[in-house]
């Protein structure tokens, strides 16, 4: 609220005005760069360099993230990040991003920023998985198992056998 008042050498009295309004705050403003990334052809099971994504806040007010910042989609994509619950006025985070295929073939997804009072801001995450899966194998170990002389009807001591996947599995 407030009162204007103007006069002028040809008005003996001061013309007089009651101002009144509700101010309006501005919705929280959070900029995303870069906009998208592709991590372009990737051997399978190799982990591609990793991307930075700066998450800024320009504005004089701090914003609240409403859930963590995070990657949605594909999970051959990996992130990492400095990101908070919360953004201070004038700064800026960093979320890395890579990209490791576990499969031939396109992968997408989204590094998706929600900010209370604003629309989610999103960077949308390429790549493809190139070259050959491995074929699965698995070892047993020991090759051979030797109980001995043991007599009808009884129980030998036990062995132990291992079973293990040798080729990793990638999403």
């Amino acid at each position: 609220a407030g009162v204007f008042s103007h006069s002028t050498p040809t008005l003996t009295t001061a013309q007089t005005v009651t101002l009144t309004g509700n101010g309006i705050a501005s919705a929280p403003v959070v900029m995303v760069s870069p906009g998208a990334v592709d991590f372009g052809s990737i051997a399978i099971g190799t982990t591609a360099n990793p991307w930075t994504i700066a998450i800024s806040n320009p504005s004089s007010s701090p914003v609240t993230f409403t859930s963590p910042v995070a990657v949605a989609g594909s999970t051959a994509f990996g992130m990492t990040t400095n990101c908070g619950a919360a953004l201070a006025a004038y700064s800026t985070c960093l979320a890395q991003v890579d990209f490791t295929p576990g499969q031939t073939g396109q992968a997408s997804g989204q590094l998706v920023v929600n900010v209370a009072g604003a629309s989610p801001q999103t960077v949308t995450l390429n790549g493809t998985g190139t070259g050959t899966s491995p074929a699965p194998t698995m070892t047993i170990t020991p090759a051979v198992v030797d109980f001995g002389t043991v007599i009808a009807g009884a129980t030998s001591q036990p062995e132990t056998i291992t079973v293990a996947n040798t080729v990793p599995v990638f999403a």
